[in-house]
């Protein structure tokens, strides 16, 4: 169980990674970035069930928006 500091910080990386990739057009380039840095975040955790279930979450909005924008 994550203490309340670590869900904090999870709570703020995540919305870091949703803030910078939430407005980009994603190429290639910026895919790879993103999912380096979810996965990064997701391993500060130890791969908590709830830092990961945050994470995913975070990257089934991007997805989300990205099939929202190639409509």
């Amino acid at each position: 169980m994550m203490g309340f500091k670590d869900v904090f910080s999870l709570f703020c990386g995540s919305w870091n990674l949703y803030r910078k990739f939430a407005v980009s057009d994603l190429g290639d380039k910026e895919l790879q970035e993103f999912a380096d840095q979810a996965t990064a975040l997701s391993r500060k955790y130890n791969e908590d069930k709830f830092a990961r279930d945050v994470v995913l979450a975070v990257i089934d909005e991007i997805d989300r928006i990205e099939r929202v924008k190639k409509k």
